[in-house]
């Protein structure tokens, strides 16, 4: 070791040594006001972001969320007025604890029957549960993921070990709609048809895609290791197709789009307006060509009614702003893209036709908001608005105004 090596490690000992041997010790060289704040930061999370969660109900005059009552933990499911303010609790704690049971249930999620009397509750641990209004009353029902109540709100849609299942709330039968034998195969993205006689969802099948192996952090001593399957930037990624099925599960017809080999990627999947004609969003490989399809499950038959393609992307945030609704009671649909170089708000037709760019200029729309159509035949929406209107189209663009809104185009194509 030479002579300058041993004089750093010499100088940097004495260092490392000062404070042990200072009489002061680190923490109490934090002012008292400086060690509040971090405590409030690190320990109680007095600054953390509180997240807001609610659900708006189907007539707009209120909105459902989850509250915990003061000095609990569980939540329990209340409603407030639009209008007023006013707070109602609608599934209290002492209604979500089931008999024989010493504390109330956790719930993680909530739907409401089509006709408003029942609501179905996910809970934590606890399976799925349906709440009556008009009897107080508080039953279990067969239920799993992306549990979902029909539209006449007799049965519920779920999955479980990667298959769909239907379950009949009155003879409490449950229905195996699909059969997968291979854990590689999922079916999921499951929605009624507005009739209720149908399924549609999508089905992954990951066979094709490598494994590899990741740490699971359990004994740091004795790691484990997990084998999943992951898609690396050129590889085979998970194959898609678009199916349907009866409620009954007697019959599942596969919609027939193209399918390159080197596959793609499924945006918005739902019914068109009706339960004839499902619509299926399609995103190439790379993202560079976008199509919307409207399928007949009847007669199979599949009709292209949008493409766009563009070299570098055709639409960021993706996943945030994909998809279309529909308006004009389906003739219609509005939908964002960046086709003329700013993400934009378009209106076409039902058969492809562009009708109207309803946001000009150069900016983009952040995202889109909700469709305020009820001015439409049942007169105004607002002030100066007349019952020939088309309605209001709600978007988010700006950090100086956030929240903005257009008009839409009536029937006849007048703003």
């Amino acid at each position: 070791m030479t002579a300058r090596r041993i004089v750093l490690t010499i100088s940097l000992a004495s260092v490392i040594a000062i404070p042990a041997l200072s009489p002061t010790s680190a923490s109490a060289q934090v002012p008292p006001a400086t060690e509040s704040r971090l405590r409030s930061i690190f320990e109680s999370g007095d600054f953390n972001a509180r997240s807001f969660q609610a659900t708006w109900l189907p007539d707009g005059s209120g909105y459902t969320t989850l509250e915990s009552p003061p000095g609990a933990s569980a939540r329990e499911l209340v409603r407030y007025d639009a209008a007023s303010g006013d707070r109602t609790v609608l599934v209290s704690l002492a209604h979500l604890t089931p008999a024989g049971a010493s504390e109330p249930m956790r719930i993680s999620g909530h739907q409401f029957a089509p006709d408003g009397g029942r609501v179905l509750l996910q809970t934590r641990g606890n399976g799925v549960w349906m709440f009556e209004w008009a009897t107080s009353t508080l039953k279990r029902v067969d239920g799993g993921g992306g549990n979902t109540i029909s539209p006449d709100g007799t049965r519920i849609l779920f999955t479980r070990d990667g298959d769909l299942h239907v379950h009949d709330l009155a003879t409490t039968e449950t229905a195996r709609l699909t059969h997968t034998t291979a854990q590689s195969v999922s079916n999921g993205r499951a929605t009624w048809s507005p009739d209720g006689n149908h399924v549609a969802f999508v089905q992954s099948d990951a066979s094709g895609v490598r494994m590899r192996s990741m740490l699971v952090p359990t004994d740091p001593s004795y790691p484990e290791l997990r084998e999943v399957r992951f898609a690396r930037v050129g590889e085979t990624i998970t194959r898609l197709r678009v199916g349907v099925v009866d409620a009954e599960g007697r019959e599942v017809r596969w919609i027939s789009i193209p399918s390159p080999t080197e596959g793609f990627y499924l945006g918005q999947v739902s019914w068109a307006g009706n339960s004839e004609e499902l619509l299926v969003e399609q995103f190439s490989r790379f993202r560079d060509e976008r199509d919307f399809f409207i399928a007949n499950v009847s007669t199979g038959e599949v009709k292209r009614i949008y493409h766009e393609s563009d070299p570098a992307w055709v639409i960021a945030s993706y996943r945030l702003n994909a998809g279309l609704e529909w308006i004009r009671g389906g003739d219609s649909f509005l939908f964002l893209t960046e086709k003329d170089g700013w993400r934009h708000s378009y209106v076409y037709s039902r058969d492809g036709r562009e009708e109207r760019l309803l946001t000009p200029g150069p900016s983009d729309v952040m995202e889109r908001g909700p469709v305020d159509e009820r001015g439409v035949g049942g007169g105004p929406v607002d002030a100066g608005s007349s019952d020939e209107d088309g309605g209001w189209f709600y978007f988010f663009a700006s950090p100086d105004n956030a929240t903005q809104r257009l008009p839409l185009p009536g029937p006849a194509g007048r703003v």
